[in-house]
This record gives structure tokens, sequence and C-alpha cells, in this order.
């Protein structure tokens, strides 16, 4: 088991965590969330990436994904303690069994969408080839190694990249296929 593999685990039980003790409410405003965090991500990973390459001298694709996976990383962290202070009124009956059992559901689903797209963006990454003068900070050889062993990085890229691109495209301006490109010819 690689740390890929590892990390899909992880993942899903902090997922049962989150949705067995917060109940399925909240977990609905965790996936309105993170779908408002991923539009954000789509609209300005572009702006920020371009920066991070010029000033950083990071390789272009590595750093519009590195822009998107930080903007949609900070955007959720402060979209959610919003979230959770402003609908801790709403939290409903959290201890019935089918609030627990429909938000692992939903915590679930969430989660693994999520970890979906960080895992088609560290496919991305290792599989583009750097540009001379520019520092690679996540591909290299032991990186595709680790992708390339990896069980669970490609099911996940593949189930959850199309979905989540069909779902945010019409919202973003920037061109998204950059980042997800098998997507452009479907």
């Amino acid at each position: 088991m690689n740390p890929f593999d590892f990390a899909t685990l992880l993942v899903c039980f902090i997922a049962l965590g989150f949705g067995f003790f917060y109940g399925v409410l909240r977990m609905i405003v965790f996936g309105v969330l993170a779908y408002i965090c991923l539009v954000l991500s789509g609209l300005y990973f572009q702006t920020f990436g371009d920066m991070l390459h010029l000033y950083a001298n990071i390789n272009l694709p590595e750093s519009h994904a590195i822009a998107f996976l930080s903007t949609f990383l900070v955007t959720f962290v402060v979209l959610s303690a919003m979230g959770l202070y402003t609908f801790r009124s709403i939290a409903g009956d959290q201890q019935s069994t089918t609030s627990r059992v429909t938000g692992i559901g939903m915590a679930l689903l969430n989660g693994l969408m999520v970890w979906g797209v960080v895992a088609h963006l560290l496919i991305l990454i290792t599989q583009t080839v750097p540009e001379s003068d520019t520092i690679t900070v996540f591909g290299g050889q032991q990186a595709t190694t680790l992708v390339e062993s990896s069980k669970t990085i490609k099911p996940l890229a593949v189930a959850a990249a199309p979905t989540v691109v069909s779902i945010i495209a019409p919202f973003v301006f920037s061109d998204i296929y950059e980042l997800f490109p098998e997507q452009a010819n479907s």
C-alpha cells in the first residue's frame, strides 16, 4: 500500500466520521460549499497559476494545478468556517439513524469527488513534461512511480474528474480543459 492508497483510506474514514457526527444537513451544506469552491477554483486557477509560473518559475501545468488545489483549499476552509457558524442552528436531529446513515453517504460522495479531482491533478502533474529552466515541485520520477503504483488514484480520477468538470464547466470562464484535457473531446 503506497501513500496515495493510504490517503484514500484516510479520506474515507474522515468522511465516515464527519457524516456520522454531523448528520445529513451539514453534509449537504459541505457539498454545496465544495461545489462553490470548485467553481471558484476553476475561475481563478489560471491567474494564480500564471503568477506562480512567473514569480516562482514553476512549470506552467504544475503551477496551474497547484493554484487550483490551493484556491480550493483556502476557499473551502474559509467558507466551511462561515457555513458551520451560519448553519449551526439547522443541524436537525443528528442523533437519528437516518440522518447519520445519509450523512455518511453524502460525506463519502463529497470526499471521494474532491479526492478524485486531486487524483486527476496528481496524474496530470506526473505526466507533463516540464519546460526547460523551470522548477518541478511535485513531478519527478519518485512521484511518477508512486502515482503509477497506486491502486486507487486512477479509478478515482476516471470516476470523479468528468463528473466534476461537466458540473462546473458552464460556470467557469477560464480554460478548465487545460487541467482536464480528456473532457475536451467528450
